[in-house]
């Protein structure tokens, strides 16, 4: 969508309604306490909804890293100079949480991130600088996450980031 000369935004919008159809042996991992020994049949999947060493059955179960909802919104505003063009961009990225594991029982919480940058472009030499922020408002989410039978893995996301960019294109 192009409102003025100088606006454009841009909108993206997903839904996924993706469920397990037939999944009865997924793999399952709770963290256990106890050491592995022999002792400690099914180590680490004898707790929660993890049945035993065979899985268990994820049938209806949203897919996994798929979010059921996902919204994306980009506005850049183009100023014309006499030294070239200066572009600001905001971009806001949201979706409705998701499931890490076909358990379900590692999930991600819905959240936004709200990144920007200002672009300064040369009109005649092709250079470009630019300043660009990410997760603006400093959101703590998950970027990674799995489960293992000696503790569960999770990796936050970046927080508030900025950086600084120099180029030239041809």
């Amino acid at each position: 969508i192009q409102p003025t000369e100088n606006l454009r935004l841009q909108i993206g919008y997903s839904y996924l309604d993706a469920t397990y159809k037939d999944f009865p042996g997924a793999v399952c991992q709770v963290p256990n306490p106890t050491p592995p020994s022999a002792t400690a049949p099914g180590y680490g999947n004898i707790q929660g909804n993890c049945l035993d060493d065979f899985g268990i059955d994820v049938n209806g179960n949203a897919l996994t890293r798929v979010p059921e909802h996902q919204v994306n919104i980009t506005s850049n505003y183009t100023i014309p100079s006499s030294v070239g063009d200066f572009d600001l961009t905001a971009t806001v990225l949201t979706n409705s949480g998701f499931s890490w594991v076909p358990s379900g029982r590692l999930s991600q919480k819905a959240y936004e991130v709200v990144n920007g940058s200002i672009r300064w472009t040369s009109d005649s030499s092709g250079l470009y600088a630019a300043l660009w922020a990410k997760n603006l408002f400093d959101q703590e989410y998950v970027a990674f996450a799995t489960e293992q039978q000696i503790g569960d893995i999770q990796v936050a996301a970046a927080p508030r980031t900025f950086g600084v960019e120099v180029g030239y294109e041809f």
